[in-house]
């Protein structure tokens, strides 16, 4: 016999707002996506640290699901440190450095290039940054391939090294896109 009224999400459990904001940023940061994504991205091939290459590598992002020219968007303030260039099996990717130092990699977008996203040019939370597109191996669902970095690394976001192939600096980002999805759309995954 399962108590379906007992059973919670990690989210509604008492103190675990306490521990996520220690981790997370202030409420002037939004979810990447202008709708939910359609799955979880914690879980699956879409979750931070899903094994990749046969395991060989680990996965850097959050996979956000969502549909094909859907606005990809700033999650704060901040300031473009790479306009979009090529990325991954035919998409593309922008950097952003936001407030208070955090770097964002939005990864997996269509080449179409969104107004005011040029290198220097500052953002605003909420701005589109990109279009969320589709790999073209056709293994994937159109998605926002969301990466998080601290800020105090340097050089390249993907570097060798590490399971990952990423700088440093990287961060899970499912903490963070968890709160911003449930302050942008009252729910969370």
């Amino acid at each position: 016999f399962i108590n379906e009224e007992a059973i919670k999400l990690r989210s509604e459990c008492e103190g675990f707002a306490t521990i996520q904001h220690e981790t997370t940023q202030p409420a002037t940061w939004t979810f990447p996506t202008i709708a939910r994504p359609s799955l979880s991205y914690l879980s699956g091939m879409r979750a931070y640290k899903a094994s990749r290459g046969g395991g060989s590598r680990w996965h850097a992002a959050c996979d956000l699901y969502r549909v094909t020219n859907e606005a990809a968007v700033s999650v704060a303030a901040g300031q473009v440190i790479r306009s979009q260039y090529y990325f991954y099996q035919g998409t593309y990717a922008i950097e952003v450095r936001h407030t208070g130092g955090k770097v964002v990699r939005y990864g997996e977008i269509t080449g179409k290039s969104a107004p005011g996203t040029g290198v220097n040019q500052t953002v605003k939370a909420g701005q589109t940054l990109g279009y969320i597109g589709k790999v073209n191996s056709g293994c994937c669902t159109p998605m926002l391939h969301f990466e998080m970095y601290s800020g105090t690394g340097s050089g390249n976001l993907t570097q060798s090294g590490n399971k990952f192939n990423r700088r440093s600096d990287l961060l899970d980002p499912s903490p963070y896109l968890r709160d911003w999805e449930k302050a942008k759309f009252g729910t969370s995954y």
